[in-house]
């Protein structure tokens, strides 16, 4: 082990590392690791949020007293193989016990470009897949570790946890300087974790709340809670004026580097010493200015959440809702957490793909340059209907792909034949998940399965929560997404009653962000597809819907016609075009560009991005509300070169498919 000093001088020699109650070197070599063929991580699949990748291999913390880095940069490589690299931190679950030392979770930090925070400069993402965004990887270990039921009490350790390793980031490192030299007696364990006589507000990262009893003594009144504001100003979310004096307690018979957990330390634990006060400007002194300060500093951040099993080990669907819950529940604490000055992001980017014939990929091939051909897409829709009756883009998405591919096969294709395999395939689905649950009942209750649709329903009622919304799954916080697929599910249904269908529009319109759009879940930036979705789903339940919302919705348009979060995407595309229609506002947005968006992106097979979820979404929009598929050929212009004033003739060939 080596001290914060040493860390410092031998960083070159390895990647910081956060044991969960220490820091250490590792002496492994960082240009390069062995191809010893120990290891293996292949990418399995999404769900929901979550990334199952499948491993073999040594995944103890440490190998012949050294950091096992190996692994874990397999596991890094692995999944920016498949996904962006557009993350700040992975954090990594396992369905396997392994031997993690004395630590539950730990953090391995893979670069610091920030001065003023007591670490050294460093960088060695690219060891781990990318290119200089990914910041850390936070190792949680087994799930049989934790508590995944945010109902629990005990659900309050893996949040806390998770905090205390994405904090060791920033935070837990600095000395102070008073005019006799830089200082260490803020640092408690390891010297990367705050001194147990610190008063952190209660910090994650170790100290306690102190309470002051005028005596000679003090109370400890909570450890392990929130982010102090000494934390908030390392991780640059408070500006240096905004960190109050700190308390630290003097007392030489107490040792500060021994941890809660080894009982010395606890809640209601009174303490004799004497207060000593140390200032935001004693640490500025000892480490310099913070760089980048608060008001340039980074604060939205992205976490990939992935989950190792090995290869020949189902998933199970509680594991996932576990990973979920804690993804959920962590993003909301991170924002309570900051005052609201930092967020974090939990979702997969899929890397675009734009070839075929891979198993799981998505891509149509090159753009047409013949003219737009509906019928040609109808057909390219149909051939992807798999033998068992559903359609896939992905594992994670067969749900949804099936709903929509037979909704618009269904009312607009007379050469679609396979409407009962897909319904039949339907019925036999078993899901406790809100999201399919909403889009399976909606789907058979459309094709005439009543009976089977019904007890969906009931299924969904009885999934509801006190608020009026749904989560992903029972005992998941409300979100705006899930709640408005049951609305569309519910919504004019005879069992579904007015007042339930009424409550959940009341908790989707109290959801809805300042600038009039929604998120993934509350207070989360809005996103186009989400607002679309809850638009839709305020439209069914009898709801006027804002001018604001339809004023975001505009806004996503891009400067070359398509909507979305940008870059603009054809199935974004094409909802919001069917859903401004709906509202009767498309005078709101430049409509003719969204609709030759969408005309010039089919490719060369018919489909538009090689999605069945996207290419049936086009065909909705075009078919269903008589958008006009027209393209124009051979523009002649009379005269050739116009100048300002003149009559211009304009002499064209018009396409029109209506197939």
């Amino acid at each position: 082990m080596w001290g914060l000093k040493q860390r410092a001088r031998w960083v070159l020699a390895g990647l910081l590392v956060c044991t969960g109650s220490a820091w250490a070197d590792s002496t492994a070599v960082l240009e390069t690791f062995p191809e010893t063929g120990a290891f293996s991580a292949h990418y399995r699949e999404d769900r929901g949020a979550v990334s199952v990748i499948d491993f073999a291999g040594n995944y103890n913390k440490t190998v012949n007293s050294r950091d096992n880095l190996e692994p874990r940069a397999v596991v890094a490589r692995e999944f920016f193989r498949t996904h962006a690299d557009n993350y700040d931190f992975l954090v990594v679950f396992t369905t396997f016990e392994f031997n993690s030392g004395d630590a539950a979770a730990f953090h391995l930090g893979l670069q610091n470009h920030i001065k003023g925070i007591g670490l050294p400069q460093y960088d060695h993402s690219t060891l781990f897949g990318s290119k200089g965004r990914l910041g850390g990887y936070i190792d949680m270990a087994a799930l049989s570790r934790w508590v995944m039921d945010p109902l629990r009490p005990e659900f309050e350790r893996v949040l806390a946890v998770m905090g205390h390793e994405m904090l060791h980031q920033w935070s837990g490192n600095v000395r102070f300087d008073q005019g006799q030299g830089p200082e260490t007696a803020l640092l408690g364990d390891d010297d990367s974790h705050w001194s147990d006589l610190l008063d952190t507000n209660a910090s994650v990262l170790y100290g306690h709340k102190w309470r002051d009893n005028h005596d000679g003594t003090f109370t400890s009144e909570g450890f392990r809670k929130f982010l102090s504001p000494l934390d908030l100003y390392l991780a640059g979310l408070y500006r240096a004026d905004e960190v109050p004096p700190m308390t630290l307690i003097v007392n030489p018979a107490l040792d500060p580097r021994v941890t809660p957990e080894q009982g010395l330390l606890v809640h209601g634990t009174t303490i004799s010493g004497t207060a000593r006060t140390i200032s935001i400007q004693d640490i500025i002194t000892a480490e310099g200015e913070r760089i980048p300060a608060a008001a340039d500093s980074q604060k939205n951040f992205r976490l990939g959440f992935i989950l190792l099993t090995p290869a020949d080990q189902e998933v199970s669907e509680s594991q996932i809702a576990g990973i979920e819950a804690v993804r959920r529940s962590f993003t909301e604490r991170f924002a309570i957490w900051t005052g609201g000055r930092g967020t974090a992001e939990a979702f997969p980017e899929a890397l675009p793909e734009f070839s075929t014939g891979t198993p799981g990929t998505i891509g149509g091939g090159d753009l047409r340059v013949d003219p737009l051909s509906l019928a040609q897409g109808f057909a390219w829709l149909r051939g992807r209907q798999q033998t068992e009756g559903f359609w896939r883009d992905k594992t994670t998405t067969v749900m949804r792909d099936t709903a929509v591919s037979l909704d618009v096969l269904s009312r607009f294709d007379s050469a679609f034949v396979r409407k009962s395999d897909a319904l039949n395939w339907l019925g036999t689905q078993q899901t406790a998940n809100v999201d399919y649950l909403a889009r399976q009942a909606r789907i058979l209750a459309a094709g005439g399965r009543a009976t089977e649709a019904a007890a969906l329903r009931a299924q969904l009622l009885a999934l509801r929560n006190g608020d009026g919304g749904w989560g992903l799954n029972a005992g998941f916080a409300s979100d705006p997404l899930d709640s408005a697929l049951a609305v569309l599910a519910l919504a004019g249904q005879p069992d579904a009653p007015v007042t339930t269908v009424s409550a959940a529009a009341d908790y989707l319109a109290a959801q809805r962000n300042s600038d009039g759009g929604w998120g993934n879940r509350p207070d989360s930036p809005s996103r186009t597809s989400v607002t679309a979705t809850v638009v839709r789903a305020l439209h069914a339940a009898g709801r006027d819907v804002a001018p604001l919302t339809v004023s975001f919705l505009a806004g996503r348009q891009n400067p070359d016609g398509g909507f979305g979060d940008s870059p603009s995407t054809a199935h974004d595309t094409a909802n919001v075009l069917q859903v401004l229609m709906e509202l009767d506002a498309l005078a709101s947005v430049r409509t003719a560009d969204a609709s030759n968006y969408l005309y010039t992106r089919q490719t060369v097979d018919g489909s538009w991005e090689g999605s069945t979820y996207a290419t049936a979404s086009v065909l909705a929009a075009l078919q269903r509300f008589n958008l006009p598929n027209w393209a124009l050929e051979s523009l002649e212009l009379q005269p050739a070169a116009p100048i300002d004033g003149d009559r211009v003739n304009v002499t064209a060939r018009v396409l029109n498919d209506t197939a």
